[in-house]
C-alpha cells in the first residue's frame, strides 16, 4: 500500500454535525459537494510541506485582507459582492467572527440591552443613527478553525525520499500544484538532502483519479462503518 497524506479545506464541511441519529439527510447537509479525490505521487520531503505550506496561504485569501477591523455591514456587503468568486466561505467566516467581537465587547448600556439576554441569531447593522434596522440579538458564537485539514498513513520513520500519494479536491487543485513547485525549486536550491532534481514540475494534466468515492459520500460510509450494526 502505497502511503498517502488526504488534505481538504475545512470549508468542505458545510454545516455541524449533532449527536443523535445520522441520516442520509444529514450526509449531504455535512458535506454537500460533489467533488471526487484526485492525487498527485511526489517525494515525502516536499509532500510533508505542503499542509504547512497551503495554511500559511489561507484558502481563498484574495480580496479579502483587512477585513477583520471592518465594520461588520461592509464585510456583508463585500460577502454579496465576493459570492461569484469563490470566496464567500471566507468572507462570511471573517463576518461572524467580527459580529462575536463586537458582541463580547460591548458593554450594554443605555442604547444597547445586555447582549447575552438576547435571543440567539444573525447580527445586522447599518450607519443610521440610533438602532436604525439593527436586530438586537446574541450572535453566533465564533471559533477559529484552519483553512486546511489533513490526514496522513505515512510512517513516521520514512525517509524524505520516499515516493507517495497527496490526495486533495480539485477546487484548490491550482494551490496545491504552484506549492509542490514551489517547494521542489526551494529544495533544490536550499539542499536539503534529498533527491529531486529529477522531479519535474508538476501540472494540472498530472492529476489523476483517486478511488470512486465523492466527497459527499464520506461521512456515509464512515457512519455506517462505525456507528451502525449495518455493513459499509
Amino acid at each position: 500500500m502505497i502511503p498517502s497524506i488526504i488534505v481538504s479545506q475545512s470549508g468542505s464541511q458545510r454545516f455541524d454535525m449533532f449527536k443523535g441519529p445520522f441520516t442520509r439527510n444529514d450526509q449531504y447537509i455535512v458535506s454537500p459537494f460533489t467533488d471526487s479525490f484526485f492525487f498527485l505521487s511526489v517525494p515525502f520531503g516536499i509532500g510533508g510541506q505542503i499542509l504547512g505550506e497551503l495554511s500559511k496561504r489561507g484558502a481563498g485569501t484574495s480580496g479579502v485582507q483587512g477585513l477583520v477591523e471592518e465594520d461588520v455591514g461592509v464585510v456583508a456587503a463585500r460577502a454579496q459582492a465576493e459570492s461569484g468568486s469563490g470566496e464567500i466561505d471566507k468572507v462570511w467566516r471573517l463576518s461572524r467572527k467580527t459580529q462575536w467581537r463586537h458582541a463580547q465587547s460591548r458593554e450594554g448600556g443605555n442604547t444597547w440591552p445586555s447582549w447575552k439576554k438576547l435571543t440567539l441569531g444573525w447580527v445586522t447593522t447599518d450607519t443610521c443613527p440610533g438602532h436604525g434596522d439593527d436586530t438586537l440579538h446574541t450572535p453566533i458564537p465564533y471559533f477559529e478553525q484552519p483553512d486546511y485539514v489533513s490526514h496522513s498513513n505515512v510512517p513516521k520513520d520514512t525517509s524524505n525520499n520516499t515516493q507517495h500519494d497527496i490526495i486533495f479536491l480539485p477546487f484548490f487543485s491550482k494551490d496545491v500544484v504552484q506549492v509542490i513547485n514551489e517547494l521542489r525549486v526551494k529544495s533544490i536550491s536550499q539542499g536539503l538532502g534529498f533527491d529531486v532534481p529529477q522531479m519535474r514540475n508538476v501540472t494540472l494534466e498530472d492529476m489523476q483519479p483517486y478511488g470512486n468515492v465523492k466527497i459527499n459520500e464520506v461521512f456515509g460510509i464512515y457512519a455506517r462503518a462505525m456507528w451502525s450494526d449495518q455493513p459499509a
